[in-house]
């Protein structure tokens, strides 16, 4: 009798074990609030959103590198926001900048500066802003030296894109120089002229002579 009652035991105690692990292996339903597991979690797609750019739009929110360099005292975004200026004060193509953000959604993925509109030279000498022309401005940096190549030729910065054939034909704007998302230097006003004077001279015709 003892010995039936110990199989009993033994047997009713593997019933329970077995039971248990079918249970604990049995892949559990979500729980009511619908929470997905850890996993899931970092396997889940980025969640975006629609946007349409428009005038009003926060461009800080995807650009964010630009956005920072308006409290930037090395940058000239600073002091054109310090003015009162807005993006769209110099970014003022607005048909392009709808045309650039279409498609574009608001995710994790950092934005990518713009390459296919640009600020004119037109909107920085316009009255509204600087309200000058290269020919005023020339006459201001008469005495400026920083561009000057290996042979001690002086450039005037703002009288080589009027007067040399070659940077018009390049298309140059206010803003090859002068970009207000970057330390405004002179080393990085320098890097513009040896992008393309890269043999240290001025002079047209020391590299691609005819």
């Amino acid at each position: 009798m003892k010995s039936r009652k110990t199989l009993l035991s033994v047997g009713t105690f593997a019933a329970t074990v077995a039971l248990a692990l079918a249970v604990g292996c049995t892949p559990q339903a979500a729980s009511s609030g619908g929470e997905a597991s850890s996993a899931q979690d970092e396997d889940a797609p980025v969640a975006q959103a629609d946007f349409t750019w428009n005038e009003e739009s926060d461009c800080a929110t995807c650009h964010s590198t630009e956005g920072d360099s308006t409290s930037d005292d090395a940058c000239l975004a600073s002091t054109h926001a310090a003015a009162g200026a807005s993006c769209v004060s110099c970014h003022d193509d607005s048909e392009g900048l709808a045309k650039a953000h279409e498609g574009a959604s608001l995710d994790s993925t950092p934005a990518k500066r713009l390459k296919t509109t640009e600020v004119s030279s037109e909107t920085c000498l316009a009255s509204d802003c600087h309200n000058t022309t290269l020919e005023e401005l020339a006459a201001l940096t008469t005495d400026c030296t920083i561009f000057t190549d290996d042979n001690g030729t002086v450039v005037n910065p703002h009288e080589a894109p009027d007067l040399t054939p070659s940077h018009v034909e390049a298309e140059m704007t206010c803003t090859d120089c002068h970009n207000a998302h970057e330390e405004a230097s002179e080393e990085n006003y320098q890097k513009v002229c040896s992008s393309c004077h890269h043999a240290g001279v001025y002079e047209c015709g020391t590299c691609h002579a005819e």
